[in-house]
């Protein structure tokens, strides 16, 4: 089972693009790519690391994991309960409002929150997606809830519109605002002066929620950041 809780940053050139580095509980560091990296790629990320170039974060053991997690948009607070054993199997189990998560090591607990935040927000964010998609007359082929790095939400030249699980844990209004950012590439696929004015249409407040986001994100707690 991965071994990581938190992605390093790094500057990349054209080799590297599709390379991941992650900092592993027990401080080490795991790179991950689609393809094969060859040895002057590793060495050069590995020359980064030595230099100082690649700042590493923390080893994530020392995370702080949360008690409850609230979801604005439902009004619900959900309680958390933890066990790590080691003879156990990774579980996330919901009573109504209540969480039990069992994990066989502390590596897995950043997974179990994973798989906990996409099953707590996958109808809430997918019916308030709908309920905005049948009122302005568009429609989606497929609504995916998962946990993407870097991004709120996307939509794929397919119809395929795609929703972070860390929404679930910001206001209302501000979860409207992504998805109406979202259905506005219905329109226009690009980011436009043509798609700014649709989405100002769909949403006057756009730069106010934009920028509401924006430090919502920045307070989010390290727990938050590292779920995958």
């Amino acid at each position: 089972m991965p071994q990581d809780f938190n992605e390093i940053a790094f500057k990349v050139d054209r080799r590297l693009k599709s390379a991941r580095l992650y900092r592993g509980v027990d401080g080490s560091v795991e790179v991950r790519s689609p393809s094969t990296l060859s040895k002057r790629s590793i060495s050069k990320i590995i020359n980064q690391i030595e230099s100082g170039t690649i700042k590493l974060p923390p080893a994530p053991s020392s995370l702080k994991y949360p008690n409850s997690i609230h979801t604005p948009i439902t009004g619900k607070t959900f309680k958390i309960s933890y066990v790590t054993r080691a003879d156990s199997i990774r579980k996330v189990e919901i009573n109504q409002e209540s969480v039990s998560i069992v994990a066989p090591s502390p590596a897995e607990l950043s997974l179990c929150l994973g798989d906990l935040l996409k099953r707590i927000s996958r109808d809430p964010l997918s019916n308030l997606l709908k309920s905005h998609l049948d009122r302005l007359g568009y429609e989606a082929r497929t609504i995916r809830i998962g946990l993407p790095k870097g991004r709120w939400a996307s939509r794929s030249s397919t119809g395929t519109i795609s929703l972070n699980a860390r929404l679930i844990l910001l206001k209302s209004h501000l979860v409207e605002g992504v998805i109406l950012h979202e259905i506005s590439h219905i329109a226009h696929m690009n980011h436009s002066k043509e798609f700014y004015r649709h989405l100002e249409e769909l949403d006057p407040n756009y730069r106010e929620r934009r920028n509401e986001i924006n430090a919502a994100q920045a307070n989010f707690e390290p727990w938050v950041r590292s779920i995958r």
